[in-house]
Order: structure tokens, then sequence, then C-alpha cells
């Protein structure tokens, strides 16, 4: 039906629009306020979304198209790898120079191991 609950104007509403969707409408923002939301299904978010605290995943996240990382900092960005589930100490830290040129780094398409070395460190990616 076209039945709307509505609360200051037509803009912000409840409406059962379908037999199986219910539809929030605000003209702004919908604003939930508690301790825990709970989903139970798929999210489909066809904005930006924006976080202030930490996600953590209990499954692989999947990215299409790439993955950026960024630190909101001019100094170096870094992603860091650990080893097991409580984030021990054991872990392979992969930073980026603050820099004005990019660098890029390319792993082969066979298995087998990468390794790059300089002066101070040693670094050894074992693919396959």
């Amino acid at each position: 039906s076209t039945n709307k609950i509505c609360f200051n104007d037509t803009s912000q509403f409840i409406q059962g629009s379908s037999a199986t969707v219910l539809s929030l409408g605000a003209t702004d923002e919908i604003d939930l306020t508690a301790t825990l939301v709970d989903i139970n299904g798929n999210v489909e978010i066809s904005g930006t979304t924006a976080q202030t605290g930490v996600s953590t995943s209990t499954a692989k996240d999947v990215f299409n198209a790439g993955m950026s990382v960024k630190n909101g900092s001019t100094s170096a960005g870094f992603v860091e790898f650990f080893e097991d589930s409580d984030n021990g100490t054991n872990k392979v830290t992969l930073v980026g120079p603050a820099s004005t040129a990019d660098v890029t780094l390319t792993l082969p398409n066979a298995a087998g191991t990468v390794a790059t070395t300089d002066d101070a460190t040693a670094l050894a990616i074992a693919l396959g």
C-alpha cells in the first residue's frame, strides 16, 4: 500500500513498501543509537562508509577491484599481517614510504619465494 507513518513531514516515514520490504525514509540521515545493532542478512551500501571503531571480520574480506589503505597523514602508511588471531608479536609489516613518488611492488604469477634486501632488513614472501 502507499500508507506511511510520517514524522514531521512526508519525507520522514516508515512504510511497508511491499510484502517483503520495510522502508525507512529520511531527508538527511537515520540515527540509530544502541550498544549493539544486530543485522541478520546481507548489507548493501551504495554510498561512502566512514568508520571510527575497529572492524573485526570472521571471514576473508573480498575486494573486487583492489584496496587502498590510507593513514590520513603525510607520514609513511603501513599494513601489518599478524601470525595469529590475538595480534601476537610475530608479524610482517609492509611500509609505504613518506615520499612524493609512488613505489610499486609487483609479485610474480608463480609459486615460490620473493626476497628483497637492503642494508638493514630482509623480507621474504612465500607464494603459492
